[in-house]
């Protein structure tokens, strides 16, 4: 679409899909009946204070949104820096990129599920250590990723790197719910979905760019492979911030099926 009509018209096109499915979902999914509905009356502000009290919580919501201002700069970047590399079009980078990133995401939301699930019973902390973990062996392939001279390994590499990043998204948005208790699951869904998207996606794409410019003068054409391995580098950062989060993730879990 971009190389017959235009990137607008990509847009546009991306976007007709939404409006049908929220009517497919309304018209054919039906809210589930709960015996013994359980609804909180305290403010947002409240619920939020006493979920930012549990440190697991916190640990978790700042940890995430670091290392999302990784993978959404590579997700945003990506295509570019192929193109500019590769010197390749954009239905190029759609049918090697975005098919391989997709396909890799789907795998790892399953894989994801399932191992979390898997190593859960084993020790409930790993609920908290497959998300940091996922983030940190995603770091080397997306490194290597950049220091490819040949498009066909660079495509090769992103399979893995896609597919390591994408581990963490089961185990954490399971790990919201279980340290947000019955009464503040919703809050606690808000809340950390702000802050990952406001820091990752609001951070991320912008500080790649940023830095990208100012590499330039040192780095001429190589300038926006520097800024997104640099940025990448976020993914240690935020897997040791919700590691920090271990020592209290049993009692915060025991707090909020408490509270």
């Amino acid at each position: 679409i971009v190389d017959h009509w235009g990137w607008r018209a990509a847009f546009f096109a991306g976007a007709v899909p939404g409006p049908l499915l929220a009517l497919l979902l309304w018209g054919t999914v039906r809210e589930p009946k709960v015996a013994n509905p359980v609804a909180d009356e305290r403010g947002i502000l409240t619920s939020s204070k006493i979920l930012l009290k549990r440190r697991a919580f916190k640990m978790l919501c700042v940890g995430l949104s670091i290392c999302t201002i990784g993978s959404f700069a590579m997700m945003s970047w990506t295509p570019a820096y192929l193109m500019r590399h590769f010197n390749i079009t954009a239905s190029q980078v759609g049918s090697g990129y975005g098919l391989t990133m997709g396909v890799s995401t789907v795998a790892a939301m399953l894989v994801g599920g399932i191992l979390a699930d898997t190593l859960a019973k084993r020790d409930p902390l790993w609920s908290l250590w497959l998300p940091a973990a996922s983030y940190v062996v995603a770091l080397p392939f997306t490194v290597a990723f950049l220091l490819q001279s040949n498009l066909a390994n660079a495509l090769l590499l992103v399979a893995p790197m896609t597919f390591a990043a994408g581990l963490a998204t089961p185990p954490a948005y399971a790990l919201v719910q279980s340290l947000s208790g019955s009464k503040l699951r919703a809050t606690g869904a808000a809340l950390f979905l702000l802050f990952t998207n406001l820091i990752g996606m609001g951070v991320g794409p912008s500080l790649t760019g940023i830095v990208s410019d100012m590499f330039t003068h040192f780095l001429g054409a190589d300038a926006l492979r520097g800024a997104m391995a640099l940025v990448a580098s976020a993914y240690l950062i935020g897997a040791c911030v919700m590691i920090s989060g271990a020592r209290t993730l049993i009692a915060d879990i025991e707090s909020a099926d408490k509270n």
